[in-house]
């Protein structure tokens, strides 16, 4: 960290008092951060200059991004982004008292360049970006990370790649078009930070830049680090502990709300994984690109081969995944993606080398 993040409240004045400026101490070439008292990134100046300021709702999720005299809006539906917009330092409304001593605000917000975001399901996964004058279908891959973008007329405008860190390693086409990156993540091009709903992401570090909210509870005792497999391993929220084993019983947490149509493909997914343990137990296995490469082939021919199976918005789920120690090549069930990106991603938990022998679910 040394040289690339510091925090400086206090500077000295012409008079030798202390006054409190947020960046005072900043100089070319710095990265400088300014947080709020919960810990939440309230600002960032980038080495050219440029200061770039955060707001957040009651929630703590983040509803404006300004930079100069723009301010880029947020608006939620839960824990997903579900509009964007901009609009002018100038023009927002203003919050004025009446002469009854009634706070109202003098105006309503008249957004340019709206953005609405589609996602499958229930999950964190955009499927789709509708905007004035043009809509794009989104490609995904297993872990719900957009991969590719097409317009209307089915023309590929989009494209990504990224390397083990998160850091994008090839784009074809405008980087900002789809700005999710591993699922749950938002990047910030202005500051090279990617936004993970309560904490922001380093790629070129590969770590997060604040402590988990949630400490020892997330299972992670750097407190600061992102997962351990990317291959088959998602933080959505930037907190969440999923999985671990006690007594060779490896216990899923309940994610999904009782009755949902998610939480009941919960519970058969796990009847069905039961079946396919042997005697001797499953071990958690690591992800190499060549096995998941194998699991993605076998699972897309399969969707292929059996279109009747499945609705829209399923997937080939293996059972069960191949970080569990599944087969690649099956069994299958149709399955939501959401489910089974959740099931791929709650291996994090859990150490490569890892045997269990039932599997069951659980509720905080």
């Amino acid at each position: 960290w040394l040289g690339m993040l510091f925090s400086a409240d206090d500077v000295d004045t012409d008079n030798g008092s202390k006054e409190t400026t947020p960046f005072a101490c900043w100089q070319p070439g710095d990265t400088c951060y300014e947080w709020q008292a919960n810990g939440m990134l309230a600002g960032v100046r980038t080495p050219d200059g440029r200061t770039i300021t955060f707001g957040y709702d009651a929630l703590g999720r983040r509803v404006s991004k300004r930079t100069g005299d723009t301010v880029h809006r947020f608006g939620w539906d839960g824990n997903v982004v579900l509009h964007e917009w901009d609009i002018e330092e100038a023009d927002r409304p203003k919050l004025v008292t009446d002469e009854t001593g009634r706070k109202e605000y003098d105006g309503t917000e008249k957004p340019d360049n709206l953005v609405t975001w589609v996602y499958d399901g229930t999950s964190f996964t955009p499927v789709a970006k509708v905007t004035d004058g043009e809509r794009y279908t989104i490609v995904h891959d297993y872990l719900g990370t957009p991969t590719q973008a097409y317009d209307s007329k089915g023309k590929l405008v989009w494209e990504m790649l990224l390397d083990v860190y998160g850091r994008v390693a090839e784009c074809h086409g405008d980087r900002t078009l789809v700005p999710f990156r591993y699922q749950g993540q938002y990047e910030d091009e202005e500051t090279g930070l990617y936004y993970n709903r309560f904490r922001y992401y380093s790629p070129e570090m590969g770590i997060y830049i604040s402590s988990d909210p949630i400490g020892l509870a997330g299972n992670n005792p750097t407190l600061y680090g992102y997962v351990l497999d990317v291959n088959t391993w998602l933080d959505i929220l930037g907190l969440e502990k999923c999985a671990n084993v006690e007594d060779g019983v490896l216990k899923i947490k309940r994610k999904f709300s009782k009755g949902s149509k998610e939480s009941d493909e919960l519970e058969d997914f796990v009847s069905r994984w039961n079946k396919q343990i042997p005697p001797d137990g499953l071990t958690r296995q690591p992800v190499s690109r060549e096995l998941r490469k194998k699991a993605s082939d076998a699972a897309n021919k399969y969707r292929i081969d059996n279109p009747e199976l499945f609705k829209s918005g399923q997937v080939a789920g293996h059972i069960p995944d191949v970080g569990w120690g599944g087969n690649p090549q099956g069994p299958f069930v149709p399955i939501s993606s959401s489910v089974n990106s959740y099931l791929g991603g709650a291996t994090q938990a859990v150490p490569v080398g890892t045997t269990y022998t039932s599997v069951t679910r659980w509720r905080n």
